[in-house]
């Protein structure tokens, strides 16, 4: 018995493997590993993977309407103030009108922090020459003459036009303003403002016979006196 008990502890025991891969499993030859479900494949969900993107992509467009959102905001900030700033220079900044000694118009922009802004020539011509016609009789009439080139030419307004209006006839006349674009309409204000202010103020007849003066004494005209009526030059211009 004890020979047998010794021959059973020499004696192996025996080991059964359920398939092949077991038996390379416990010689090390083999790492069992469990199968992988779709979750757990290298490439990941593609369903989380869409949704991820997609997140992604729906962030990035977010964070560009905001950025042009304020970008927007900070240029309509920047555009009010340049605005305010444009206008306060506007206010403050003032026109003048002079002929030099040569019988240039001149045209000046100043403002209180610089004496000449801007000094230019006006007009295409010298000599310029304003005379404002009246007459009292039968009713009150005022025109404007406006000579140049020391009146070599002559154009009438009725009192009271605008000054696009005073401008576009000027121009159709060869008389032109020479400045630029942005500033022919300050000018031409300036112009017709100049214009009625310093013309020569003439006192004529309606028409030719008895008429009286503003100051209501009665004269007599004659055509002989080589005299021009109020009637002739509102026929001739027939505004």
């Amino acid at each position: 018995m004890e020979g047998n008990s010794t021959f059973n502890s020499r004696v192996k025991q025996a080991v059964h493997f359920n398939n092949e891969t077991d038996g390379h499993m416990n010689r090390g030859l083999v790492t069992q590993t469990q199968p992988c479900s779709i979750q757990e494949q290298p490439g990941g969900n593609p369903y989380q993977n869409y949704q991820k993107k997609l997140y992604c992509q729906n962030e990035i467009e977010l964070n560009k309407r905001a950025f042009i959102q304020k970008q927007n905001i900070y240029y309509q900030q920047v555009k009010a103030e340049v605005k305010a700033r444009t206008d306060a220079s506007k206010l403050l900044t003032s026109s003048e009108i002079y002929t030099d000694s040569s019988g240039r118009l001149m045209y000046v922009l100043r403002t209180p922090d610089i004496d000449d802004l801007a000094s230019v020539e006006l007009l295409n011509a010298r000599g310029y020459r304003t005379c404002m016609y009246c007459s009292g009789y039968p009713y009150e009439q005022k025109v404007l003459a406006v000579s140049w080139n020391y009146g070599e030419h002559v154009v009438y307004f009725p009192y009271g036009i605008d000054a696009s209006r005073f401008i576009r006839k000027l121009n159709s006349h060869g008389l032109r303003l020479m400045v630029s674009g942005r500033m022919q309409k300050d000018a031409g204000s300036a112009l017709l403002s100049c214009s009625i202010k310093n013309a020569e103020k003439i006192e004529i007849p309606f028409d030719y016979g008895w008429w009286m003066d503003m100051k209501r004494k009665w004269h007599f005209a004659t055509r002989d006196e080589n005299i021009i009526t109020m009637k002739e030059i509102c026929r001739k211009n027939e505004w």
